[in-house]
């Protein structure tokens, strides 16, 4: 009797852990925003111009109160205006969200706009964005910071050298020589789940926090498929063959840090021997499902954990042990 009360206590637990999978948003995504809106047309509703430092900083504040909750700093047009009189800005559309219209203002120095800025914290690192703001919040922070990154980063043509300059309402840059358009760059990167019945495949890297375990992960070269990217991964890291048949789509999620889209993957091996690239990775090994299940109850520790929520990684495996 008891082990059937065990039973449906775990299957229970299985339940919710999916139904909180499924309802969880993708981070540093924001499929609300119209990104139409003609952004030159007047404004009809509020507006906010989300400030970024050198391309890829954003701003936060930490606020009073017993919470000390950050959160991101926003401007509004009249401030913009007196910060363009300072210094020429870099300013692109980004999209219309629950009748606020958004924008993005890159900050050459922040030195220049430390009266109206005080207090503020620059931070690049991402559980900084994170923490304590909703994930519309991180998802327009990160689209931001990912667009005034590319401007910062293109302002001269590859072509012949001349000047670019932000068009399209800051979606491109055109050449004032060639008129050759660029527009940002993405970096496809396939995250893999690989599963051998109720162990799955993960890896380290030594510069990552003690304990800290995830899917196996790389970037796609030229000439090749995503599906071909997954395989060549998994083989080159772990030495471990998968059924190129099995390969299944999961789910995408943007890391505009500074551009990349992450697109998930699930695979049946073919092979357990690993046989791991020591130059990439400090660690690869199989982790049985209920090891993994049982660490995460706790929230992980320095002997096993793994990427935090707003990872793609997370909800991978976090689906995966609810199976």
């Amino acid at each position: 009797m008891m082990a059937f009360v065990n039973e449906l206590g775990v299957a229970r637990s299985r339940r919710l852990v999916k139904a909180a999978c499924s309802a969880q948003r993708v981070f540093f995504s924001v499929p609300e925003m119209d990104r139409s809106f003609d952004g030159n047309s007047p404004a009809e509703g509020k507006e906010v111009y989300v400030p970024v430092v050198d391309g890829n900083l954003n701003l936060i504040k930490t606020g009073a109160g017993a919470t000390q909750r950050r959160m991101p700093v926003m401007l509004d047009r009249g401030q913009v205006e007196r910060f363009n009189g300072i210094s020429k800005l870099e300013i692109a559309k980004l999209g219309d969200l629950d009748g606020t219209r958004y924008f993005a203002v890159d900050l050459p120095d922040r030195e220049l706009f430390g009266s109206v800025l005080d207090g503020a914290e620059a931070v690049s690192r991402i559980p900084l964005i994170v923490q304590d703001m909703d994930e519309k919040q991180v998802a327009v922070l990160s689209y931001a910071r990912g667009l005034m990154w590319f401007h910062r980063n293109t302002r001269f043509c590859t072509a012949c050298g001349s000047t670019m300059n932000s068009v399209n309402e800051g979606r491109s840059r055109a050449c004032e020589g060639c008129e050759k358009t660029v527009y940002p760059r993405i970096d496809p990167a396939v995250i893999t789940l690989v599963a051998n019945g109720n162990e799955c495949l993960l890896g380290r890297k030594a510069s990552w926090p003690r304990g800290r375990y995830s899917l196996l992960a790389g970037f796609t070269e030229v000439g090749e498929t995503l599906e071909d990217t997954v395989y060549r991964e998994v083989k080159e890291e772990s030495g471990v063959d998968i059924d190129r048949n099995s390969v299944k789509y999961h789910s995408s999620q943007p890391w505009p840090f500074p551009r990349s889209l992450m697109i998930g993957f699930s695979v049946n091996a073919l092979s357990t021997k690993i046989k791991r690239d020591e130059n990439e990775l400090e660690d690869v090994r199989w982790f049985d499902k209920e090891f993994i299940r049982a660490r995460l109850r706790t929230g992980g520790n320095e002997e096993f954990n793994i990427p935090p929520k707003y990872a793609l990684a997370n909800r991978m495996i976090s689906e995966w042990i609810a199976e």
